[in-house]
């Protein structure tokens, strides 16, 4: 980092806190007299001239004396790359930079000559040796306070009384006095909380390692904040006493900001080592409301509020500010070049239909190299276009989602997410595409009490108007109901494919079963991926007429290798680590094979499924003592599980329906893709696993949890090759014959073609 920019993000850091409060300070001091804009305006800028030098004199030389400290911790210093001449020379700038308001601009007198001296024995005494008081943390606290706080808010102050020829008041003093060093105390105490990890690297005294932020924490409670709160009231309500209006305006928005700061667990407010509302209230309100009340007298006031918004507040780089600035330019772009886009247009189509009719080129020679697209593009405006909801996007287990969407020859449109797919591919959120504007959206709706599910939903509706959708294709029971309300505003049918667990799950139906009743009357079509679930589909309610079966998208030409086992026994396993899949069940087998194949290996590819599972095998593992025999593969590509189905000799399901819930698999996808590649399975007698394989013929089933059966049945395929053989060459032909499976596109897309808009 430059110097330049470590000089300006070291100023930053007290800046808009310790001058906002100041400034504030002074404003309200300017409204509370009405002092007129020319006399306020040199006021203002001479005290801007001061605490810039004399806030950032004080941290020069801390930085000064901390550079040993700061190198130990590893924190960035100003000071330590400038040479040391350089050092006095900017140290004497600044000492001039500060002495300059009561040089040229304020009046003065003994007391403030006094302040002004001591605010720099205040930083010696803090900083230099050998008094160097910084070393003892509570006097630290209170010197800090003192002379980041109390000082200076006292020397202009009275600066600013003395030149505006205004009576001294010792109670306003002392209020003052008492309000600045409790607030200085109080944001002391947050910085040894926040430094404490580097001030005990660097050996650093602080309060935070000495007696813990808990103890800290109990004092701001019960001491520091009442005690500041109260100050501040008692000088708001003298601020009152002299001007009703503006001191009643300050006092009441004070006391708002108390009721919605309130803490039912604590007698006071909400305390936390960092901003609160009230340090808000210090730096910028009370400081924007006093230019407010200027500006009622004087409007010529009101230049200083975009000028106070800009040094004080990060408002200006706030990043809804900052996309709305970048999104003007364009909107006035686009105003301004409608019309020559529209002369464009016009143009084109003259030249087009001039060709064409009078001069009678063909369709071919007037699109010219744009022909083929434009062939393309009507052969899908013909088709109609597709909107593919799930709740996400790209998961790695949910290949069949990803492979059947780019599969599929129409348009598609991707929307994705929960609780609503408000996410569409292409453009991003449907709300907005930056946070900070979607922020505001919803902010917005919160406030003028609208209805966020019905906005949402008008959303998903104008996009799919926008986007001339023909049809909806909903992946899983539930993203199918929270679209029943779009679809219908925008006229467009849906079909909806269940998996699995939408269809079985007992804590599933509970939550949506009666949205399921709804779905299944509104829904074109209902797809089930095993004949299981389409039976089940119709024990909830489903009428048979939507019913449709079809197992999951898999491309079995893909999976056209060979599969050529490798010597020594592998046992390959695929998919989520979810109860369902019990995978656990798969690693006792497998213990009981290690019994009479000790250099048997087994293969898990796959992730946690968020229930916990993929850790709980490691252990499993660990306590059987066969860890080095289980390889964790975690997530693969495709192309990466079909190397790993190549080499294995047997692949393993042992899916199970879960004694509580009742969840149950479908047709698992990594199931058929073992079978496409001439591989020979073992699994369980459980869902669409169990209409897909015969058992000896072409795959093993044995009964679900019966992990010692499937144990026997692993080693007879190890051992009898022909067998293996036999068994793999059956479930290639099996997946091949199988016309659901090797003609899934053309089946599903003929289900669209029946239920879709007709263009």
């Amino acid at each position: 980092m430059s110097l330049s920019s470590n000089f300006f993000n070291r100023t930053k850091h007290w800046w808009s806190a310790k001058a906002g409060f100041l400034t504030s300070l002074l404003l309200c001091y300017l409204a509370l007299h009405h002092v007129r804009p020319q006399l306020g305006f040199e006021l203002l800028f001479w005290a801007l001239i001061a605490i810039f030098g004399i806030g950032t004199l004080g941290h020069i030389i801390n930085d000064w004396t901390d550079i040993e400290e700061d190198k130990v911790a590893h924190k960035s210093n100003t000071m330590a790359a400038i040479p040391v001449v350089a050092c006095w020379a900017i140290l004497l700038v600044l000492l001039v930079l500060s002495a300059l308001p009561w040089l040229v601009g304020f009046k003065w007198n003994s007391i403030i000559l006094a302040l002004v001296i001591g605010e720099v024995v205040l930083f010696g005494l803090y900083s230099l040796k050998p008094a160097r008081l910084k070393r003892f943390p509570l006097a630290a606290v209170c010197l800090d306070a003192l002379y980041a706080y109390v000082n200076p808010s006292l020397f202009l102050w009275f600066s600013f009384q003395l030149t505006l020829g205004h009576e001294l008041n010792l109670l306003q003093v002392f209020v003052l006095i008492g309000w600045t060093f409790t607030f200085g105390l109080r944001q002391i105490l947050n910085h040894h909380v926040h430094d404490a990890v580097n001030d005990r690297i660097s050996n650093t005294p602080n309060l935070a390692n000495t007696h813990g932020s808990n103890s800290i924490m109990k004092v701001l409670r019960l001491f520091i904040l009442p005690l500041e709160l109260l100050f501040m009231a008692a000088f708001l309500l003298q601020v009152a006493f002299v001007s009703e209006v503006f001191g009643g305006v300050l006092v009441l928005i004070f006391a708002l900001i108390i009721l919605a700061a309130r803490n039912k667990r604590f007698p006071y407010v909400n305390v936390r080592f960092g901003k609160l509302s009230f340090d808000t209230f210090y730096v910028i309100a009370i400081g924007l409301i006093s230019l407010l009340f200027l500006a009622l007298h004087h409007s010529v006031y009101l230049i200083l509020v975009p000028v106070f918004i800009l040094l004080f507040t990060d408002w200006i780089s706030h990043p809804a500010l900052r996309v709305y600035a970048a999104r003007i330019p364009i909107s006035f772009l686009t105003f301004f070049t409608w019309h020559l886009r529209l002369a464009s247009l016009v143009f084109n189509w003259t030249l087009y239909y001039f060709r064409k009719w009078i001069l009678g080129w063909s369709e071919e020679r007037n699109w010219g190299e744009h022909y083929a697209t434009m062939l393309e593009r009507k052969r899908l405006d013909s088709k109609g276009n597709v909107a593919v909801f799930n709740q996400n996007y790209s998961k790695y287990s949910e290949t069949f989602v990803a492979g059947q969407t780019k599969a599929l020859d129409y348009r598609t449109f991707y929307y994705y997410g929960w609780p609503k797919p408000l996410f569409e591919l292409r453009v991003g959120n449907l709300i907005d595409s930056e946070e900070y504007i979607r922020k505001l959206k919803y902010a917005l709706l919160h406030v003028f009490n609208h209805d966020v599910s019905k906005y949402e939903n008008d959303k998903i509706a104008q996009s799919l108007v926008d986007n001339k959708i023909a049809v909806i294709v909903a992946h899983f029971g539930p993203m199918g109901t929270t679209l029943i309300e779009p679809a219908k505003q925008a006229g467009v049918p849906i079909v909806v494919i269940f998996h699995g667990y939408d269809a079985w799950n007992l804590v599933q139906l509970e939550e949506w079963k009666e949205r399921y009743k709804e779905l299944f009357r509104q829904a074109a079509a209902v797809v089930g991926v095993s004949r299981d679930i389409c039976t089940q589909l119709g024990h909830l309610g489903c009428p048979s007429d939507k019913i449709h079966y079809l197992p999951a998208f898999v491309n079995p030409a893909y999976f056209d290798e060979q599969n050529v086992p490798s010597q020594a026994p592998v046992f390959l396993s695929v998919g989520r680590f979810s109860r369902t899949k019990s995978p656990h069940l798969t690693i006792l087998a497998f213990n009981e094979v290690l019994k009479t194949l000790p250099n048997a290996q087994l293969v898990l590819v796959g992730q946690d499924d968020g229930e916990g599972l993929f850790e709980a095998c490691f252990i499993l593992g660990q306590s059987l003592g066969i860890e080095n025999s289980i390889q964790f593969k975690g997530t693969m590509l495709p192309s990466e599980v079909m190397n790993e189905m190549k080499l294995a000799t047997v692949f393993v399901q042992s899916s199970v329906t879960t004694p509580i819930e009742k969840d149950k698999e479908g047709t698992p996808v990594a199931l058929m893709e073992a079978m496409a590649m001439g591989m020979a399975v073992v699994a369980t007698n459980h869902g669409g696993m169990a209409e897909l394989i015969k058992h000896n013929d072409n795959g093993i089933l044995v009964e679900e949890f019966d992990y010692k059966s499937m144990s026997a049945e692993m080693i007879r395929l190890v051992r009898e090759e022909d067998l293996r053989n036999r068994i793999g060459a059956n479930a290639k032909k099996s997946i091949r014959e199988n016309e659901l499976i090797y003609s899934s596109l053309q089946k599903f897309s003929s289900i669209i073609d029946t239920y879709k808009l007709k263009q």
